[in-house]
């Protein structure tokens, strides 16, 4: 009773102050030992006990005390043995026996000794026992790291039993029991001999075990989809254990262990594919997803497999006679949620590949007469099936774990409404299908529809309708047919073909054969593909047919490369070598650019568009690369001829005079172009000299023109209005205004003074234009010409006498235009030769 109030008593204030206790187990472990045991031990409290209840209570206390100690383990992961009632006497007990003889025992603390080492034989069975399937109980699915754990603590417990086994006291105790013929010392020796092959065996295992930790933990910080290569080397870890550990040679061990590979597996699968947002993303992005993932899967199967008939070669540390160990047991045992796993993967990847194939019919149009009618049936079909797609994405369940059969359940329900649908959607297609009238049709058809028309329901609804497909593939091969044996009749008469509109003739031509060959190539491939999903059975003669005909372009399009190619050797060696410029019978300049060259170099375009590049001759790829450098420089060439032309032979003669020199210069550049041909190595640089010389010529001309023009205009602004003006109005007219008549003469006068000046601006800019400064000594490219200069004053007396001529032909424009004799008359006090040299004047201006 006074134990028991004690107990009652301590375990009144754990529950109640437990809470203000930071660790309460641990402290309940070290709090009763140190407080309540010495409490109830000591002999002051039991001097006026009875012996019989001091010794009851001494034993009760000894097994609480054990029982706390043995808790206290379990919470640790260890078995703490407990020690018998009177252990501290082990010592003196044992010197009293070995002195006696065995005479002397204390068959009390025999007693307690013997029943120790009962309880210890039942918790170390306990312990040795236990194997790492425990981890299966109650539907776990554990993965290889619980394994790893198991027996690392394992090791840590037995060897923790193995020091307790070899503790001074209980050696003393198994001492106790030999000397005195103890029945339990055989019991004793068996449970050390287990506990020290115990030890042995769990650290092997665990020494062997700690290179597949490193390959778990790769692959649980890898990305599932870059997990493949990890899986042989996990793989041929798993092999070396079993091949060089003795110990977990046992089928049942390595069935565990894959067992848990196969679900840390299945964990990173479902991680990858997230089951809570598999049906929120994109359905083409999740679809790859789970194809990916059963990949994996599928391999990590065939890896296992392959590893298994391997295991053989793992073993090279055999001792002579001694055969391997081999794994006998069937796949199923190991492969069992791993296979439900796959197979469920796969229902949800039917279940994408449906919804992606429906989806289609969002952007899908019929036309025809029944299009709009066709049209809006699908348009209802594909309303359903949107209403079936969202009831999943509000499920609460995981779709993927194989032990919940929720997923399939509402996947049936999926199934039947789809089957539905399937019959009303191969209704409208197989009308849809009537109304195409060639296979061109039917190949977009097929192509937009894409896999619908592979599924069952639809494929039957379709399959009937085989004639008509034979017969239209039928038809356009003969369409094919005439149209290669009319362009082969026009070729083998006109010696060319009907081509495409601004085609050259071999690129057209080339052209032509492609689409044609293409068509057939349509046909081909719509039989193959309904070949193929067994929509119509193989058809031997328009295979053939396409064969023959599509064989026949390819070696016309062959003759006609190769026939051109020939060709361009010879030609591209003709035009280069001519000279880049001749001269018309007016003198006109021209640029000497071959049109067979030209329509070569097009030619050229066309088929590098076309892909040819590869199949030029090396000439051709050769003239090819110079096309931008040719065009450039014909570019150039045009324009300095333009610009020759239109300074040497459109201008006036007066404007030559005054440009003699320069185009005597330019002449002389110019005749070096009739020497140079295409294949110049200095043909650019040439053409910059020569475009920037007459471009300078001619954009000082063209200048002094609109110099000119300008000074026209300045001088015909006085003629458009009257000096005086009439008061009245125009109708009718009075007199002479004299009141502004000053006013406007002062006008008039200042007008006159700024177009003046403006007029000996321009004029000093045309003589500018016309004798410029003399220009630098240029590079050494440019032609040097020896013709000295001509004095600068006699040039000046030039120009001033043009400039006379041309203040003459001002004030004939001011004088009047009724052609009034009198107004020609000479000026007053000039004479009448003076008049008839201004006559002559105006003539030669």
């Amino acid at each position: 009773l006074f134990c028991s109030f004690f107990l009652s008593f301590f375990f009144f204030l754990f529950f109640r102050y437990r809470k203000y206790w930071k660790r309460p187990k641990f402290d309940l472990s070290r709090f009763f030992p140190q407080v309540f045991v010495p409490m109830l031990s000591n002999p002051y409290v039991h001097k006026n006990w009875p012996s019989m209840v001091t010794r009851d209570v001494k034993k009760h206390v000894t097994d609480l005390k054990n029982s706390v100690n043995q808790v206290r383990g379990l919470l640790n992961g260890q078995t703490l043995l407990p020690m018998p009632d009177g252990v501290e006497k082990v010592a003196e007990v044992e010197r009293r026996i070995i002195e006696s003889g065995g005479e002397d025992v204390n068959l009390q603390l025999k007693s307690a000794i013997e029943g120790a080492v009962i309880k210890w034989a039942a918790q170390i069975n306990d312990v040795t026992q236990e194997q790492s399937s425990i981890a299966f109980n109650g539907g776990a699915n554990p993965t290889p790291s619980f394994e790893i754990q198991f027996w690392a603590n394992r090791l840590k417990n037995l060897e923790s039993i193995y020091d307790q086994l070899r503790d001074e006291r209980v050696q003393k105790m198994a001492s106790i029991m030999e000397h005195t013929d103890s029945a339990y010392f055989t019991c004793f020796k068996t449970l050390f001999k287990n506990v020290v092959g115990a030890v042995a065996e769990a650290r092997e295992i665990h020494g062997y075990l700690k290179p597949l930790k490193q390959q778990l933990d790769r692959m649980e910080s890898t990305e599932f989809v870059e997990i493949k290569p990890l899986l042989r080397s996990m793989m041929h870890v798993v092999c070396l254990v079993w091949a060089n550990c003795k110990y977990y040679q046992c089928s049942s061990k390595i069935i565990v262990l894959m067992k848990e590979i196969n679900n840390q597996m299945v964990d990173l699968a479902g991680r990858y594919l997230d089951p809570a947002s598999l049906f929120e993303g994109e359905m083409s992005e999740t679809l790859i997803k789970v194809s990916h993932t059963i990949r994996t899967l599928k391999i990590f199967k065939t890896v296992f497999e392959k590893c298994r008939t391997e295991l053989r070669t793992f073993f090279r540390n055999l001792e002579p006679g001694e055969s391997p160990t081999l794994w006998t047991f069937h796949q199923k045992l190991i492969f069992q949620r791993y296979d439900a796993y796959i197979e469920r993967l796969e229902v949800i990847e039917d279940f994408f590949k449906t919804a992606l194939e429906y989806g289609k019919l969002e952007k899908v149009e019929i036309g025809g007469l029944m299009g709009r009618i066709l049209g809006q049936q699908v348009a209802v079909i594909y309303e359903e099936y949107i209403g079936c797609l969202n009831a999943f994405a509000s499920i609460s369940y995981d779709p993927c774990d194989p032990d919940d059969d929720s997923f399939l359940k509402d996947y049936e329900r999926f199934s039947e409404q789809i089957l539905d649908m399937d019959r009303r959607l191969a209704s409208a297609l197989s009308l849809a299908f009537d109304d195409c009238p060639d296979i061109e049709h039917m190949s977009k058809f097929q192509f937009v529809l894409g896999t619908l028309l592979d599924r069952p329901v639809v494929a039957a609804e379709i399959f009937p309708k085989k004639d008509k497909i034979y017969q239209i593939m039928k038809e356009e091969l003969d369409a094919c047919q005439s149209l290669f044996n009319a362009q082969m009749e026009y070729y083998q008469v006109h010696q060319k073909m009907i081509v495409d509109n601004y085609y050259p003739p071999v690129a057209g031509a080339i052209s032509w054969v492609n689409v044609l060959k293409q068509r057939i190539v349509n046909v081909q491939e719509f039989k193959e593909a309904r070949e193929e999903n067994n929509s119509i059975e193989p058809c031997n003669e328009i295979a053939e047919q396409v064969s023959k005909l599509r064989a026949a372009l390819e070696t016309l399009g062959e003759q006609l490369f190769q026939k051109w190619a020939e060709d361009l050797v010879q030609t591209e060696k003709e035009c280069m070598k001519q000279t880049l410029f001749t001269r018309n019978e007016d003198g006109r300049l021209n640029v000497n650019f071959d049109k067979r060259l030209e329509a070569l170099l097009r030619e050229l375009r066309y088929l590098n568009l076309m892909g040819k590049y590869d199949d030029f001759p090396d000439k051709g790829q050769e003239l090819f690369n110079k096309i931008e450098h040719l065009d450039l420089i014909l570019v150039s060439l045009k324009l300095s001829m333009e610009w020759y032309n239109e300074v040497k032979y459109d201008t006036r003669e007066e404007e030559l005079n005054l440009i003699e020199r320069e185009l005597h210069q330019l002449d002389y550049i110019i005749h070096y172009f009739f020497d140079e041909t295409w294949n110049s190595i200095t043909l650019w640089e040439h053409c910059q000299l020569i475009r920037y010389r007459v471009g300078l010529i001619q954009d000082r001309v063209r200048q002094a023109r609109s110099n000119v023009l300008k000074i026209r205009e300045l001088a015909e602004q006085w003629n458009e209005h009257a000096l005086y003006t009439r008061k009245g109005s125009a109708v009718n007219p009075g007199l002479l205004d004299l009141d502004f008549a000053q006013e406007q003469c002062l006008k008039r006068t200042q007008e006159i003074q700024e177009a003046s000046n403006e007029i000996q601006m321009l004029l000093l800019d045309n003589f500018n234009l016309y004798y410029p400064e003399p220009e630098p000594e240029k590079s050494k490219n440019e032609v040097k010409i020896s013709e000295s200069m001509t004095d600068w004053s006699a040039d000046l007396d030039r120009f001033k006498m043009n400039h006379e001529i041309l203040d003459f032909r001002m004030e004939a424009a001011d004088a009047p235009k009724d052609g009034d004799p009198k107004d020609r008359a000479p000026k007053k006090g000039a004479s009448k030769e003076d008049a008839t040299k201004d006559d002559a004047s105006k003539e030669g201006a």
